[in-house]
């Protein structure tokens, strides 16, 4: 489930519109806080990435993004969240009921092919 923990326009900021802290819990019980934040093109339109940045190593700048996920399933979550803006249908309080849970999916019918030959 996904949990805003704070969120901030920046209307002077001339690429950087807003900011989310988002938090997820880890399967042991720790959680996990990461930053997006939603950019302006220069043709006017937005788009919610995670926070990132870059550096020039040996001459070349590289390009380096936060957090990295190990599957693209968590990232269209999170951008679907934000893009919902379901927060705002919710008091900033730290309570149970506003705790917002990404959408449910059915697991798919596999059929049983017994146990793995290794």
């Amino acid at each position: 489930m996904i949990k805003l923990i704070d969120h901030k326009y920046c209307p002077q900021d001339p690429y950087i519109k807003e900011i989310a802290i988002l938090e997820i819990p880890l399967r042991d019980d720790s959680k996990l806080r990461f930053v997006y934040i939603r950019k302006e093109l220069k043709t006017g339109g937005l788009y919610w990435g995670p926070l990132n940045c870059s550096a020039l190593i040996d001459g070349e700048k590289q390009y380096f993004k936060s957090p990295l996920f190990d599957s693209n399933f968590l990232e269209q979550d999170i951008k679907e969240f934000l893009n919902s803006r379901r927060w705002e249908k919710h008091t900033m309080a730290r309570k149970e009921e506003d705790i917002i849970k990404p959408p449910q999916y059915e697991q798919a019918a596999f059929p049983d092919f017994g146990d793995p030959p290794f």
